[in-house]
């Protein structure tokens, strides 16, 4: 597969800027969920392709307490709560960030995280 001309990943980037607002290694995601609603590209996986990715682990320490593990969490979870507020979209990963919700797939889970945002906003 041939990867575009440098130039047209500028005009991309020019056209869809990252939002610096979006934290917490989250704004590729957000970027591409407005790449594809804009129709303006595709998403290919390519399992042959090798990637380093250098990240902080956001799975919680079973050695800190459970109020520590918490309190770094949050900020993962206002990235997505940003997330929600500006696509109505409620990411899968919160279910994992915030057990208490329940699973992603199910409408009262949902209908939960959605109550959270909003009260968060408000």
């Amino acid at each position: 597969m041939r990867r575009p001309p440098a130039a047209w990943q500028a005009v991309r980037l020019r056209r869809f800027p990252y939002d610096l607002e979006m934290r917490h290694y989250f704004e590729d995601n957000e970027w591409c969920h407005r790449v594809n609603e804009a129709g303006a590209g595709k998403f290919y996986r390519v399992v042959e392709a090798l990637g380093i990715h250098y990240y902080e682990s956001k799975a919680p320490n079973p050695s800190q307490p459970v109020e520590e593990n918490r309190k770094q969490m949050m900020k993962y979870v206002e990235t997505l709560a940003y997330f929600y507020r500006k696509h109505e979209l409620i990411y899968e990963g919160l279910f994992h960030f915030v057990p208490e919700l329940g699973s992603g797939g199910a409408l009262p889970a949902a209908l939960s995280a959605s109550h959270c945002f909003q009260a968060a906003v408000s």
